[in-house]
């Protein structure tokens, strides 16, 4: 991968590492407005573009740097200013009033919406009260942020999105409105909004009236489509692509300009079918600033909606719900009073389990990050209360595992994807083939057996 010199500035690294997520806040700042949205076909993901590089790095102030939630963003000092808490001491899960499982009492929205049903719940109870909405809907080509105004407007919202996304016309869309509303977003996206707005409009801040803030795992490159697409066989360009509805929960549809494909992502007839899919939706086919976020249960949102697969609910469409503030409290009990949303209590355990601990403590991604800047390649930092915290050097083995996914991410960015299935099921070899996996574990077995035996010669 091409490593910035040390002349670049920090926000050309970030666009050539793979770390922009096209939040749109670097454009927004531009003084010289050389930094313009972009759709790279070479990474197959939404990001911006620097047209004249060297007016970048002529630029003394570079206010790029210092919004862009790719390089550094702080989250105590961002959650204080933003949102007026004193969270000297935020831990990992972020600000907390208030921990549930719930879902919403409509069928419509529990059966077709991420699980649960809560943020189609929520954005519904704002429209209805003549609050407007920004939040990503379907359009012409993908999918983009957009105000809506009326409830009418409800079925332009998709499900759930797991392809890469921009949202650079959030900012603009947010000055447009013309009273307090609601603002749906990712982590990674309402970090760019917070940070622009709190250094360089804050007026912005006043026309929230509430954050409803997505848990998010990864958003995978549009390579991950085009890679299943080819597995499938599916002629014709890509158009759109669907990962929930008809009541179905493992649901992909994917539509081309020849017409919609159908898939179940759960329910699979072989171990060919799993593979096409486990390694279309594998993190080597993530974004890679996906892969390095810390903040995926969205820390400076009011309210942190996830899916919450507990084993002790047997799968049940629940959704995990954070609140962080009075404010996402006082709606969801205003929801759950008026005999809208159903919901129980619940606690950090269930955040963990539902999440798992290395998504909340962001353990994988702290190693990779560090393998990463062993060889020469920036990457975010994420600043919490524990800022001396510091996760353990990857191993070989692990950096032998990093090295396999940086090369699986170049496979699929030069759609060599057939040879990126054959990686991956290589990587994953014992997951398919069982007996591979018993033949590796009998050397670490005999192995243990000997020491076990000269231990008790010795002690003999």
């Amino acid at each position: 991968m091409n490593v910035p010199s040390l002349s670049q500035p920090k926000i050309a690294e970030v666009v050539t590492n793979d770390l922009c997520i096209a939040c749109g806040a670097c454009v927004e700042v531009c003084p010289t407005k050389v930094i313009k949205p972009a759709y790279n076909e070479f990474r197959a993901a939404h990001e911006v573009r620097i047209d004249d590089l060297q007016a970048c790095q002529s630029c003394t102030a570079q206010p790029c740097d210092s919004v862009c939630p790719s390089i550094r963003v702080d989250l105590p000092d961002l959650a204080r200013r933003s949102m007026g808490l004193n969270v000297s001491d935020m831990s990992r899960q972020g600000p907390v009033t208030g921990v549930f499982l719930g879902y919403s009492q409509p069928h419509r929205d529990n059966g077709v919406s991420s699980s649960g049903g809560i943020v189609r719940l929520l954005i519904q109870t704002a429209l209805t009260a003549s609050t407007p909405v920004i939040c990503l809907i379907k359009k012409e080509h993908g999918h983009g942020p957009a105000i809506l105004r009326s409830v009418a407007e409800l079925a332009k919202v998709p499900g759930s999105i797991y392809h890469g996304i921009g949202f650079l016309d959030a900012i603009p869309l947010l000055r447009s409105v013309d009273q307090p509303c609601y603002l749906v977003s990712t982590p990674c996206q309402l970090e760019g909004i917070l940070k622009y707005a709190v250094d360089h409009e804050p007026a912005l801040l006043d026309k929230i009236a509430l954050k409803i803030g997505l848990i998010c795992g990864w958003m995978y490159s549009d390579h991950s489509l085009h890679a299943f697409m080819t597995y499938k066989g599916i002629k014709g360009d890509f158009t759109d692509a669907n990962y929930r509805g008809e009541d179905k929960v493992g649901l992909l549809k994917i539509r081309t300009g020849e017409g919609e494909h159908k898939f179940h992502r759960r329910v699979f007839a072989g171990r060919a079918e799993r593979l096409d899919y486990a390694a279309s939706f594998s993190s080597g086919a993530n974004r890679l600033r996906c892969r390095l976020c810390q903040d995926h249960l969205n820390v400076l949102c009011d309210v942190a909606v996830g899916d919450a697969w507990l084993a002790r609910k047997h799968e049940q469409k629940l959704s995990i719900i954070v609140t962080r503030t009075p404010a996402g409290l006082k709606i969801l009990r205003s929801l759950e009073a008026a005999g809208s949303l159903h919901l129980e209590s619940s606690g950090e355990n269930d955040i963990i389990e539902s999440q798992s601990e290395d998504l909340v403590e962001g353990q994988t991604a702290r190693r990779f990050s560090r393998h990463l800047r062993s060889i020469g390649m920036a990457t975010p930092e994420f600043v919490y209360a524990e800022t001396t915290r510091q996760e353990p050097p990857p191993t070989l083995a692990e950096q032998a595992g990093f090295g396999i996914e940086r090369l699986l991410r170049w496979l699929l960015r030069n759609k060599n994807y057939r040879l990126f299935r054959s990686v991956y099921l290589l990587r994953h070899l014992s997951r398919y083939h069982p007996w591979v996996g018993r033949l590796f574990r009998i050397p670490g077995k005999l192995f243990r057996l000997l020491k076990d035996r000269k231990t008790t010669a010795l002690s003999a």
